[in-house]
């Protein structure tokens, strides 16, 4: 099964080039930060999703997930509207756009994750989960704010596997943000997974070829 994810920097779903997403045959995508279409959809991007289901949540974090699988029970929208939670048969997927630290501030940040992570902990004891999408948590650079090495050290405690460190531990020059125009480069955007799905991976990309904003799609092949 394969997943994308993709922050499209506030993008309409008209002004997304989905072709390159397309092409890698994907179960679900999951968007953040994607406007809704401006009126109608071009004749030729209906066509192109006409084998998926749309899940808008329009509360203000522009979070959308496009599914081919129709195996879910229910969707709930939590945090504020920062994550859609999907529960399909055999697995939970959420889609997310945490907060950034510089706009909530260390205290409440740091909270936020603590509320998330026991969140992490109660939904993997349901069923395996699958979580995508933008953390906005750095975690490969020698300069992260000392409030994203203590976030992603306890979300790793939780027993979750950041599924693109597991296949590529030495990549150290991997980043999913970069920067236009500046010198700022970052791993900020992940797929997570529960421990029981950890020998299920097959590949956790980086589309660093897909362009359309300061992030890249990342991609995550899996057996479920």
């Amino acid at each position: 099964m394969k997943f994308i994810s993709w922050n499209v920097n506030r993008k309409s779903i008209e002004n997304v080039d989905l072709i390159p997403l397309l092409e890698i045959n994907p179960d679900i995508i999951a968007f953040q930060e994607l406007r809704p279409a401006r009126g109608k959809l071009p004749e030729d991007m209906v066509e192109d999703l006409s084998e998926y289901l749309q899940i808008w949540n329009n509360i203000g974090y522009g979070m959308a997930l496009f599914t081919r699988r129709r195996d879910f029970k229910m969707m709930s929208i939590d945090f504020d509207g920062r994550t859609m939670t999907l529960d399909f048969d055999k697995f939970l997927f959420v889609n997310l756009e945490a907060p950034l630290l510089f706009h909530f501030g260390s205290e409440d940040y740091i909270e936020w994750f603590k509320v998330f992570r026991r969140f992490m902990i109660k939904i993997s004891q349901i069923k395996p989960v699958v979580i995508g999408g933008t953390f906005n948590v750095m975690s490969n650079n020698t300069d992260i704010p000392p409030e994203d090495a203590l976030v992603m050290r306890n979300l790793l405690k939780t027993g979750y596997v950041d599924t693109f460190n597991e296949l590529h531990p030495n990549e150290e020059e991997a980043y999913t943000y970069k920067r236009i125009g500046r010198n700022f480069d970052r791993r900020m955007d992940y797929f997570f997974v529960s421990g029981d799905l950890k020998d299920r991976v097959k590949a956790a990309t980086i589309e660093e070829e897909i362009l359309g904003g300061n992030h890249r799609p990342i991609t995550l092949n899996i057996e479920i």
